[in-house]
C-alpha cells in the first residue's frame, strides 16, 4: 500500500508508523546472519522510500526525530547493500522537497 499515491499521505500520518519503521531499521542494524532481520530492515526502508515520494510527506519526514540520522547512518554503515541503497534513495527523495532547497 505504501506505493499507492493516495495511501502515502494517510500512512505517513498514522500515529506510530514511522517510529515502528525506525525501530525495525535500528533494532539490530548490523545483522547479517538472520535473514528475517535483514528482510524486515530492508522492507522498513522500502516503505519509507515510498512514503518519501509524496510531496506532502517530505517535510514531516525530514523533521521526524531520528529519521535523517537513521537514513544517513544506514547509508554509510549497513552491511547489506540493498539497505544502503534504500537509505540513499530516502535521502534523495527527501532532498527533492521544495522547502529544503536553498
Amino acid at each position: 500500500f505504501s506505493r499507492i499515491l493516495s495511501a502515502m499521505v494517510p500512512m505517513a500520518q498514522q500515529y506510530g508508523l514511522v517510529e515502528a519503521l525506525l525501530y525495525q531499521i535500528t533494532k539490530d542494524p548490523h545483522s547479517i546472519d538472520n535473514d528475517d532481520d535483514i528482510a524486515a530492515r530492508v522492507d522498513a526502508l522500502a516503505v519509507i522510500v515510498n512514503l518519501a515520494c509524496a510531496e506532502e510527506n517530505k517535510i514531516s519526514l525530514c523533521y521526524h526525530p531520528g529519521l535523517l540520522e537513521t537514513a544517513i547512518s544506514t547509508a554509510n554503515n549497513d552491511p547489506v547493500e540493498e539497505a544502503r541503497e534504500y537509505s540513499a534513495i530516502i535521502l534523495m527523495n527527501l532532498a527533492y522537497a521544495e522547502e529544503v532547497k536553498v
